[in-house]
């Protein structure tokens, strides 16, 4: 499957402000995302689901970023293998990645994500770095950061008024 390209989340972004969903970021946007440098953040990322069915949970890490690894943890372990579990997407500065799972060595906590602004790391017995895989250590992220995170929740039921998701919500930690 190819991936899909930026201009198109940018004109499904548009679409879902045409639709009415997040209309505060479309005011502060300008209406307008096709084909500029504008970054899609976790609110373009909410409207964007919403728009299209799939219920999203966003969430705000203000200066705390052990409350925020404790989150990854708890929803990385909640069901007995992490990879039934989708990536949650983590927004920060301007910059997004895929966090894809965190791991509890004797040096603390990892978290293993994807971002594609990094050259990667390079797996035992390999000569090669994985373009785009890179593994935080917790005590190496910056206190003073904010943070977003998107947790996708599963598609709209019958019983959920999709009106109630058109205006931008997220939950405040810290």
């Amino acid at each position: 499957m190819p991936a899909i390209s930026i201009r198109t989340i940018q004109r499904l972004v548009e679409r879902a402000w045409r639709l009415g969903f997040d209309p505060d970021g479309a005011q502060q946007l300008r209406h307008s995302l096709v084909g500029s440098r504008k970054h899609i953040g976790a609110g373009e990322v909410y409207a964007l689901f919403h728009s299209l069915g799939v219920k999203v949970l966003v969430s705000d890490f203000v200066r705390c970023p052990h409350r925020m690894i404790d989150y990854f943890e708890d929803y990385f372990t909640r069901c007995q293998s992490s990879a039934n579990r989708l990536p949650l997407y983590l927004q920060y500065q301007g910059h997004s990645i895929c966090v894809t799972g965190l791991r509890r060595l004797n040096a603390g906590r990892i978290i293993v994500a994807i971002d594609p602004a990094r050259r990667g790391i390079r797996p035992k017995g390999s000569r090669r770095k994985l373009r785009g895989i890179v593994a935080f250590r917790e005590d190496l992220i910056d206190p003073i950061r904010s943070f977003q995170v998107v947790q996708v929740e599963g598609p709209f039921t019958a019983d959920d008024d999709i009106e109630e998701y058109k205006m931008f919500k997220s939950q405040r930690y810290c």
